[in-house]
């Protein structure tokens, strides 16, 4: 990984158009980042209704028989980590701590997912993402660690948002609604990497006015970072 072409194809993840479409480009990226396999799941919890739960995964076709006929999403340690931590998980032996992981560890590395990196997207606590990366080997270096868990967290993040659109289609159409006009406009211009104040200029409104729309978008949008903003924007068509 290193080139501008990589991070194209990184976040050409965020054009998928379907579920199929979702895993092509994802074993794509996944390539660009040293990586043989690549699964991304979602859970979007909701009040007093049983979770949304998916899978798209790109696991060996005998590795996934093997996962779903022994129930092992029960005891994989990569799970519960996503679903209640926000860091990115690299996989060790050490992660196995019982008798039933152990077996998700050994059949993980019958079939080339000795080495990996499991990346969690937190949304308001309401839907949870992961994005796992597999291998047969361990990174070559450190060097090769930063740089493949910062390409991870682009990726997962990137990930977390198409998801959303092709799975709950619904979503970005509820998103949009919720927006006032002014927040909109100030989305816009975030989208294009102006700063509060420019913005302020541009709308002719005061700095503090920018900043109460900003919370305001920040909290419909469920998002924490002005990153993370621009890309929901541009992925549910908004800007």
């Amino acid at each position: 990984m290193g080139d501008a072409q990589h991070l194209f194809t990184i976040a050409s993840v965020t054009s998928a158009t379907d579920e199929a479409d979702l895993l092509r480009r994802l074993q794509d990226a996944s390539r660009v980042l040293g990586f043989d396999y690549v699964l991304a799941g979602i859970e979007w919890r909701r009040r007093a209704l049983p979770p949304i739960q998916h899978i798209t995964s790109g696991w060996p076709q005998p590795y996934q028989q093997v996962y779903a006929q022994r129930g092992l999403i029960a005891v994989d340690p990569t799970v519960p980590h996503c679903q209640t931590h926000t860091e990115p998980l690299e996989w060790s032996e050490a992660m196995y701590v019982t008798a039933a992981s152990r077996e998700v560890f050994e059949e993980s590395r019958r079939f080339g997912l000795h080495h990996g990196l499991s990346v969690p997207v937190h949304e308001n606590g309401n839907i949870v993402s992961m994005l796992s990366l597999g291998r047969d080997r361990a990174f070559d270096s450190d060097n090769e660690r930063q740089l493949v868990v910062a390409g991870g967290l682009i990726l997962a993040n990137c990930t977390h948002v198409v998801i959303k659109r092709v799975l709950f289609p619904g979503f970005a159409k509820q998103i949009a609604n919720e927006l006032t006009g002014q927040e909109l406009e100030c989305l816009k211009w975030l989208a294009q990497g102006k700063s509060n104040p420019v913005i302020a200029d541009i709308l002719n409104i005061s700095d503090n006015t920018v900043e109460f729309h900003m919370k305001s978008l920040f909290r419909k949008l469920k998002v924490t970072t002005r990153v993370h903003a621009a890309i929901v924007a541009v992925e549910m068509n908004l800007v």
